[in-house]
């Protein structure tokens, strides 16, 4: 068997070529610009040094990340280092001075210290230091001393900030600041607040450095210079202190870009957010039975808020001096209820996909973590966050499974939350060997969060789409159906008309009947009875006689008239069922036809009145119908035989108790075109006592070929229905 080629398999790679090349594309131009596979990787730190020398500037500013030198629960200043021999020579700094604790990774806590020392505690303060060897210094920067660094000849470090609280000293000058550092837990002010600090070359010289370059005259001077870093940290309010991010050091316009460049990205994805969570929001106030698009409404919400407090802080920008409290409670709370309406609205939209106990179990963590947050502060909060962090982590495998298998099952829209979704996951990994400098320098975390949350809006877009379209066909077929509603009243309120017309008829008929010979015959039978009165003592034998032609009067008045208008009104025969009361109206053609009549045994028990008995008012409607039919025929067909059928039908559904009666009427007359005399009176009161019965009829029949009438209505008995099988 030939299989159908299926372009989806091509189109999932072809999607997910376009969002991985969203994300990661402009870091892929930025990074392969100036540079090639001879290229040297970015220095590292080690054993607080780092050597820049190496480092073509021209490709970007050098992050200070590796092994910095830790001195904990000492806050030292660059006096305190003043005149100390290097490490490696001498041990006097193990006797006297500062007291190295470790070396401690940067970025990260310094509870991660290397060695075999004891962990520092969560709380507490500590010096870091680095020496940067190498920096290249400008010929013309020397022509100012430290004090008067010229605008031109700029470098920047970006400080972004440290947990909870530093001050900067680059050279012995104390450069940048955030919060209040001290030993004292209750003096100590926590702040984030990212920071450039200006960094001239001749401070990489040094005062005593500089003058003896001025001696020896510019082209004497030294091409590189080098940096002293001493951060003092303090930390009482978080669960860990240290330098959790990266410190940045290059050109003052590569810097500045860099990081306006990041900020206007990260502002970008904020009010893209912050747009979709307006817009879905205002689609589910006008549809509130689609609650996906108020999830991802408030999905994109709280994603739009944690960007705004996290990352590059735009708060500080904006809203500078923010307390650092409420940056942190909102950072953690939208954390919390992001990840539950995630899984909501996952499954929301693949509810056969996922899970009912899933949704429920973020829910309830969600709950207790915002309640917590919102309770206690942020020193006790943030020790739960990493097991947070875990549980949100094992989301992902799993949603990567439903999307997967959302989208094998073909879902709708499925494509595009996969497609997202594993954008998102490879941004992720690339984040995290960037990290670990294990590949290029790429962080593209909020290019695939951007991705995912595009993707989940794209999905959305697709369902509420399909779902317009299905409403806006919807409508139309509402309104041919109160069409159709409206021609079926408008024929329905024809026929009632014309079996009121066709009643009243009955009755004025049966009026003229009793008010013409009926009357006529017994005024004459008063009139005799006083002749006879006035005879019976004279001639007793002709008042006998006038008697008796009174009487006779009278009988006829009984046997004719009264008769007559009983059986219009309501034939007798009816009382004994309607098999009864269609035979005697067939014995009465036999003058005139030669009728066959042939019934359903499985009817003609039900139509028993000890029995079930079917209703009184099926019986008249079918009587009434096969008298119409006959005096059609006697009056149109010229038909010399006619025949007679009553059965019982199954109903569509088949199911027990839904059965149908069917009448049909042939005659073997001239026939006639349907489409020609419809609208006969005959046939259309044949239609309305059909349709009073809510049945449905045909007509069958052509010229020279006779004609059948066909007539189903629902079978309604007076008693229990019995059980019926097919014939």
């Amino acid at each position: 068997m030939r299989r159908r080629f299926s372009s989806r398999p091509y189109f999932f790679i072809f999607a997910f070529a376009v969002g991985f090349c969203f994300a990661a594309g402009p870091q892929m131009a930025e990074l392969s610009s100036g540079a090639n596979a001879a290229s040297p990787r970015p220095p590292v730190a080690k054993r607080g040094h780092i050597d820049v020398s190496g480092w073509d500037f021209s490709r970007g500013a050098v992050q200070l990340d590796g092994e910095w030198e830790l001195y904990f629960g000492q806050l030292l200043e660059p006096s305190d280092f003043a005149g100390l021999e290097s490490r490696e020579g001498s041990s006097s700094r193990q006797t006297a001075g500062p007291r190295l604790t470790g070396y401690v990774t940067v970025p990260g806590s310094w509870q991660a210290i290397a060695g075999e020392g004891p962990v520092p505690p969560r709380h507490g303060v500590a010096t870091y230091r680095l020496i940067v060897h190498g920096v290249p210094l400008a010929a013309h920067a020397l022509s100012s001393p430290p004090s008067q660094p010229s605008p031109q000849s700029l470098w920047l470090l970006e400080m972004p900030y440290a947990r909870t609280a530093y001050r900067l000293w680059i050279n012995g000058e104390l450069m940048a600041a955030n919060g209040t550092v001290s030993a004292d837990p209750r003096a100590m002010r926590p702040e984030y607040r990212p920071t450039l600090v200006p960094v001239a070359p001749a401070m990489m010289l040094g005062r005593d450095g500089f003058e003896s370059a001025m001696s020896q005259g510019l082209h004497q001077a030294p091409t590189a210079g080098s940096l002293e870093i001493i951060i003092q940290v303090s930390n009482a309010h978080f669960r860990a202190g240290g330098l959790p991010r990266s410190i940045i050091f290059g050109p003052a316009d590569v810097v500045a870009r860099n990081q306006k460049a990041r900020l206007l990205s990260q502002m970008f994805l904020i009010g893209a957010l912050g747009l979709m969570a307006i817009i879905y929001g205002a689609l589910y106030a006008g549809q509130p039975s689609e609650r996906s698009m108020l999830y991802f409404a408030l999905l994109s919400a709280a994603i739009a808020v944690r960007s705004f407090f996290m990352g590059d802080l735009p708060v500080q920008i904006i809203l500078p001096g923010f307390p650092w409290e409420i940056q942190l409670r909102i950072e953690y709370f939208t954390g919390y209820f992001g990840t539950a309406v995630f899984m909501l609205l996952l499954q929301s939209l693949y509810p056969r996909d996922v899970l009912r106990w899933v949704p429920w179990l973020y829910l309830a963590v969600g709950a207790v973590g915002c309640f917590l947050v919102t309770i206690f502060p942020v020193r006790i909060t943030s020790l739960l966050v990493p097991y947070h962090t875990i549980l949100a982590f094992l989301a992902v495998p799993y949603t990567v499974y439903v999307l997967v298998r959302a989208a094998f099952r073909r879902r709708p829209a499925s494509q595009y939350t996969l497609v997202g979704g594993l954008t998102f996951l490879t941004t992720v990994v690339l984040s995290m060997l960037h990290y670990n400098q294990l590949w290029i320098e790429l962080d593209l975390v909020p290019h695939g969060l951007f991705a995912l949350v595009l993707s989940q809006a794209l999905t959305l877009s697709q369902r509420y789409s399909a779902a317009f379209r299905r409403a806006s066909e919807l409508a139309v077929e509402n309104g041919q159906l109160l069409d159709e509603a409206r021609q079926q009243l408008a024929e329905h309120n024809r026929l009632y008309r014309l079996l009121s017309e066709q009643d009243e008829k009955t009755r004025r008929q049966i009026a003229e009947a009793l008010h013409g010979s009926a009357q006529t015959r017994l005024l004459q039978a008063v009139q005799t009875l006083e002749q006879a009165a006035l005879l019976v003592e004279n001639d007793p034998r002709e008042a006998a006689k006038l008697i008796r032609r009174a009487g006779h009067l009278v009988e006829e008045v009984r046997e004719n008239d009264i008769r007559e208008a009983s059986h219009r009104l309501h034939p007798a025969a009816i009382a004994a069922g309607l098999v009864a009361a269609i035979d005697v109206l067939c014995r009465q053609l036999l003058s005139e036809l030669d009728v066959d009549f042939k019934v359903d045994p499985r009817l003609a028990d039900l139509d028993d009145p000890g029995g079930a008995g079917i209703q009184e008012s099926i019986r008249l409607g079918l009587y009434r119908i096969v008298e119409e039919a006959v005096s059609n025929i006697r009056r149109h067909a010229l038909a010399r035989h006619v025949a007679i059928s009553l059965g019982l039908k199954p109903a569509i559904t088949g199911e027990h108790g839904d059965w149908s009666i069917e009448l049909k009427v042939t005659d073997d007359g001239v026939g006639f075109d349907p489409s020609a005399v419809r609208d006969g009176l005959g046939l259309e009161l044949i239609a309305a006592r059909t349709a009073d019965l809510d049945g449905q009829w045909d007509i069958t029949s052509a010229p020279g070929q006779g004609t059948t009438v066909t007539v189903t209505v629902p079978l309604r008995l007076q008693g229990p229905f019995p059980r019926l099988t097919p014939a």
